[in-house]
């Protein structure tokens, strides 16, 4: 289930030809309509992120409290709803 927002996010890339950016990661559970659903462990996925190499974490808005303290370390973009998290990722391509 933690993996559900991730899943999520790489569908919507495919669907508007548009990657999400290498160094993002994200991890949520995605209710039927669209809500993200705080996960177990925020702050282990976010410091083996931070490990990995990632500079950005998307994360449920209910987890977020907890996460504060790596700010310093990781962007943490909050989110409550999957629209949210595809605006905060995802940017249409212009035509060149």
């Amino acid at each position: 289930p933690a993996s559900d927002l991730a899943v999520a996010l790489s569908m919507a890339s495919a669907v508007k030809n548009a990657p999400v950016d290498k160094t993002v990661t994200a991890f949520g559970e995605l209710g039927l309509t669209g809500e993200i659903r705080a996960v177990s462990f925020a702050e282990k996925r976010v410091l083996n992120a931070i490990k990995l190499g990632f500079k950005t974490v998307v994360v449920p808005k209910r987890n977020y409290e907890g996460l504060k303290r790596f700010e310093s370390q990781i962007k943490i973009i909050p989110v409550s709803h999957l629209y949210q998290a595809i605006k905060a990722v995802i940017t249409e391509e212009k035509d060149a």
